[in-house]
């Protein structure tokens, strides 16, 4: 069940972020070390609550700020909406590309954490993206 999220959520950025915001993608190391805007979002997946954490850089929330409100100049309070507000869109998208495979999960309200570093453990998978060369954005679970 778990690889087949992993997967979704995979999916989800790809079709987001390439497809309808006509960026490129690939896929990187983490970035230990650096500081990201960071939110996450509670999954209840078989029974189980999951937390997906996302992190962002900044460069990479004032492009999506731009694209998706035309506005050039995001407050500190934009980015940080933004930041929730893509955690929802992302991680809602992967639902649905989920439920079409019959993975069930129900997802929580996003919320904002602060500006933090990757998290660091073993048992953490990361999905990381650089985006046009210069941004970046990172998922991570526990498994």
């Amino acid at each position: 069940m778990i690889r087949k999220f992993k997967k979704s959520l995979h999916s989800s950025v790809e079709e987001m972020l390439i497809k309808q915001f006509e960026f490129t993608l690939k896929q990187i190391e983490p970035l230990n070390d650096t500081e990201f805007y960071h939110s996450n979002i509670d999954i209840i997946l078989l029974d189980q609550n999951k937390t997906i954490h996302l992190f962002y850089n900044k460069e990479f929330l004032e492009s999506m700020n731009e694209k998706i409100t035309y506005d050039e100049n995001p407050t500190e309070d934009m980015l940080i909406d933004l930041s929730t507000e893509l955690a929802n869109l992302l991680v809602g998208r992967a639902k649905v590309i989920s439920a079409e495979k019959n993975v069930l999960f129900s997802i929580k309200t996003p919320f904002y954490i602060g500006k933090d570093i990757l998290l660091n453990s073993n048992n953490i998978t990361t999905l990381s993206y650089k985006i046009n060369d210069t941004m970046a954005m990172f998922i991570q679970y526990i498994e």
